[in-house]
């Protein structure tokens, strides 16, 4: 007998996370089961959990307060339960440290009931199931090996997105070049105490970060700053920007022919994409000056510069670069090679082919997240990764609790009908 759930989530991060929590919070939880590939105390983006790095949004745009402010998964409710809500007050911020969200976020996962949630399941596979009745999902559970498969009408992917890359890293470079998301798991192998060139590539709140750690924990390392951009730019958090975020200007991009919408993305990137917050601007420019008043500049910036791949001898690592109002080539060679780069779309990677083909001959992603028709026997929604369709906000934490909220409404719709037991 095959398994069969209503509802499954596949991912439990921020997004799936916010949708297991207003289920719960809904009456909903026994509609819905999610999987995690990792175990249960998993950390948020790890590799960039650096001490003082913080979020670029408000610190009630977290899980649930957008949608329902007496939910007792805000992150009010985290700092008066851990016993810092007054000092976090004094503190007078207005966004969270990244340290103490991805503390927040595994707080919320502790409270899910345990019939919710499967930890250490690895999705292998999703296609239609024999009957065209519904989906099924194949698996592997990760501490056992052991594969299995379950049916289900409607799978939410919300398994967050990979590494973006500029160009390809040989696998003879791998400890050599790597992602920003892997930063702190390798600092540990570089060396303090001898002289060290890295060149870190983007323009972004990372990069920035990024480079001011090396300066402040490796005192004889050297950073060269990589990037297309004429050199960092401020995120514009003014409030008149900061409404490209609400639920209104996410109609308003869904409504705008397609045709518009990429430039409409582009237009807005500096709310969030390759932008830096001020704060981390001042820190980085002073740095910078105090360097120079020391005579020991030890970051230098070469803007307006494309990644055009990599390659390396013995142990070191050589960037070649291109520059881009010139077209005039140069090598940058260092020790190490960091992408602060971003992340790019996930899903398309499980789903079989005749169901990512289905998708493709679809009507693209509704209003409400949905991959294919209302009336269709079995859906998939896309929880975190519809920026093209829904706007800047769609990647971000601003909107997870809000869309966690319509994509409940959409599962509890007719058209999302229990699916029937059916044997193997």
């Amino acid at each position: 007998m095959t398994r069969t759930v209503q509802h499954l989530g596949i991912g439990l991060g921020p997004a799936n996370l916010a949708l297991a929590v207003a289920a719960l919070e809904g009456g909903h939880a026994a509609d819905l089961e999610f999987w995690e590939r990792q175990g249960p105390d998993f950390l948020w983006h790890p590799g960039m959990l650096m001490a003082h790095s913080e979020l670029q949004i408000s610190f009630l745009k977290d899980l649930a307060t957008l949608r329902d402010p007496s939910s007792h998964f805000t992150f009010v409710r985290y700092l008066w339960e851990v016993g810092r809500l007054q000092d976090f007050i004094n503190l007078g911020r207005s966004s969270a440290y990244r340290l103490e969200f991805s503390e927040y976020l595994t707080w919320a996962r502790r409270k899910l009931p345990q019939q919710m949630v499967r930890f250490h399941r690895e999705v292998l596979r999703i296609e239609e199931d024999a009957w065209g009745e519904g989906l099924c999902v194949h698996y592997r559970q990760q501490h056992t090996g052991e594969e299995g498969q379950v049916q289900a009408r409607s799978v939410i992917l919300g398994m967050g997105k990979v590494p973006s890359l500029p160009v390809s890293i040989p696998d003879h470079l791998q400890d050599r070049a790597i992602h920003s998301h892997q930063f702190l798991q390798h600092l540990p192998r570089f060396p303090r105490a001898t002289p060290l060139q890295v060149v870190v590539v983007g323009g972004g709140q990372s990069a920035a970060e990024v480079i001011l750690h090396l300066h402040e924990h490796l005192p004889h390392c050297t950073v060269t700053s990589v990037q297309r951009r004429l050199n960092f730019e401020a995120a514009d958090d003014s409030p008149f920007s900061n409404q490209v975020f609400d639920p209104a200007a996410t109609n308003a991009f869904y409504q705008t022919p397609a045709a518009l919408r990429p430039s409409l993305l582009q237009a807005v990137r500096n709310r969030n994409y390759a932008a830096v917050s001020r704060r981390t601007l001042h820190q980085l420019f002073e740095q910078m000056y105090f360097d120079q008043v020391q005579g020991a500049p030890r970051i230098r910036l070469v803007n307006q510069t494309e990644a055009a791949r990599l390659s390396g001898q013995g142990q070191q690592v050589t960037l070649h670069t291109t520059h881009l109002p010139t077209g005039q080539r140069h090598d940058l060679t260092a020790d190490v090679v960091i992408f602060a780069t971003g992340y790019a779309s996930r899903y398309p990677n499980v789903l079989a082919p005749d169901l990512q083909a289905r998708v493709a001959q679809g009507p693209g992603i509704s209003r409400d997240y949905r991959l294919l028709p209302a009336a269709h026997p079995f859906n998939l929604y896309v929880n975190g990764d519809a920026e093209a369709s829904h706007g800047i906000s769609d990647g971000l934490l601003s909107v997870v609790a809000l869309r966690a909220g319509a994509i409940l409404e959409a599962l509890q719709s007719p058209a999302a009908a229990r699916v029937p037991e059916v044997t193997a």
